[in-house]
């Protein structure tokens, strides 16, 4: 993807706002435009879901980058795979963007650099080989050329999803890279630069992800046993918020439903057990969670440094949750100051750029439904932490 130079992580400058458009030929006479919420996330667990009517077609997609690191994911559907296709224009300059569809779990389909020789537009053809083979849920990517989706710890380059395009960069390329046999776990970049860089995205053969009117909210207080409020992770269909100011109340809203047409809500607090509800419409209920009590510790103590001078300075972290001690991979949720993701690829390996807090450290909690929380602080200097659980009947 490298233009200028193939041994440099460098971001290409960005002078000013570039506005991209992915197009896939014939616009449906009756579409839902959607525009990005907030800040689109860049890992199906965080991807921003498109939401429309019944029987309405996806056509477009408006948003922004914040700079060339950030890296916009939306889920969709594709209802016609043989007609999808997508592509850029306005791309060119210092700003050379990419495209990259992934599947329902996160494996890569196919990307592209640049559809044409010379010109700084990507492009997924209709009926290619390496397309989407079926209807269903899918995530298309935009991001920096220079900015690569990995799987795993996200090492470069052998945990890379698609290999490096090579000159003039107008290969279609398939999930052939080191990585591409696994799910997207991370991204690998250089340093940030430019901002406000707006796009659109245009499309056929796709429709929203969730139809309006089959959408569920969550809301109440979490509490103790003894009903204080309590600070913690409220997480259900890829949205997520924190109940701690003040402590205990919550609110989620329209949340999609999994395939069966439940919500699965999943609440997390540091010295608690992890509370798992299946739920089958809205409600509005205070949730108790069980403290976890004395439970057996099988990891290594660490005892940080404090390096106020690296406050805000963002690094990556990377391990594998594991059974006690042995080489049993578990399926956890993985937060460190604020990030998260779930290391349920079958390896348990969880991979996280996130900022240092104010003393330089960083406070990895990892759940799992049936075990005991593992709460850790760390510095900058211990980023790759495997971390092993006790299973909760353990705990007094």
């Amino acid at each position: 993807m490298f233009k200028n130079t193939m041994s440099s992580l460098s971001i290409a400058r960005v002078a000013s706002v570039t506005t991209l458009t992915l197009v896939i030929f014939g616009s449906p006479a009756y579409a839902v435009d959607w525009t990005e919420s907030a800040d689109a996330g860049d890992l199906p667990g965080t991807a921003q879901l498109t939401i429309g009517p019944a029987n309405e077609a996806l056509n477009t997609i408006s948003g922004t980058a914040s700079d060339t690191q950030d890296r916009d994911m939306y889920k969709i559907v594709i209802s016609d795979p043989s007609a999808f296709s997508a592509s850029t224009t306005g791309g060119g300059g210092s700003f050379d963007p990419v495209l990259a569809l992934f599947d329902a779990d996160g494996l890569g389909v196919y990307m592209n650099d640049d559809g044409v020789a010379g010109v700084s537009d990507a492009s997924l053809p209709a009926a290619d080989p390496l397309g989407p083979a079926s209807p269903g849920s899918y995530y298309i990517a935009i991001y920096s050329n220079e900015t690569f989706p990995a799987s795993g710890a996200g090492v470069f380059p052998d945990d890379l999803i698609f290999p490096l395009p090579v000159p003039p960069f107008t290969d279609v390329l398939g999930p052939t890279g080191g990585g591409g046999g696994a799910s997207i776990s991370g991204w690998i970049a250089g340093s940030a630069s430019g901002s406000d860089l707006g796009y659109q995205i245009v499309l056929t053969g796709a429709d929203p992800a969730i139809t309006e009117g089959d959408l569920v909210d969550l809301s109440g207080t979490v509490q103790d046993a003894g009903g204080t409020g309590l600070c913690s992770m409220v997480l259900a269909s890829g949205q997520f918020m924190f109940s701690c100011n003040p402590n205990g109340p919550f609110a989620l809203t329209d949340l999609p439903r999994e395939n069966d047409g439940t919500v699965k809500r999943q609440v997390y607090a540091d010295g608690f057990l992890p509370r798992i509800d299946v739920l089958q419409d809205s409600v509005d209920e205070t949730v108790v969670i069980t403290r976890a009590g004395t439970c057996p510790s099988y990891n290594t103590p660490y005892d940080p440094g404090v390096f106020p001078d690296s406050a805000g300075q963002r690094i990556d972290i990377s391990g594998a949750v594991l059974l006690q001690d042995t080489q049993t991979p578990i399926c956890a949720m993985v937060l460190a100051n604020g990030q998260f993701m779930f290391s349920c690829d079958g390896s348990g390996s969880y991979a996280l750029n996130i900022p240092l807090d104010t003393n330089g450290q960083f406070k990895l909690q990892v759940y799992a439904d049936g075990f005991a929380p593992t709460i850790q602080t760390f510095d900058e200097f211990s980023v790759d932490n495997d971390v092993r659980m006790a299973r909760a009947i353990e705990c007094q």
